[in-house]
């Protein structure tokens, strides 16, 4: 769990964050890019991160960056 803190303490401070997806979700082809964070859920296993891509809003997985 102190990890994940540790997780969402890093993206907070930077403001952005890098995808990480796994192979066939919709954005693969944009992994390793990073992309404004919007709003984070508070750290839990759960947690979803909304980012800005293209302008619009996607939510994605905590998992599924870094």
């Amino acid at each position: 769990m102190h990890r994940l803190y540790q997780k969402v303490d890093h993206i907070r401070a930077s403001g952005y964050a890098t995808l990480d997806l796994p192979s066939g979700h919709p954005f693969t082809h944009l992994n390793g890019q990073k992309f404004k964070v919007i709003r984070i859920d508070p750290p839990d296993i759960k947690s979803k991160i909304w980012l800005s891509i293209e302008g619009k809003e996607v939510e994605f997985k905590l998992s599924e960056v870094y």
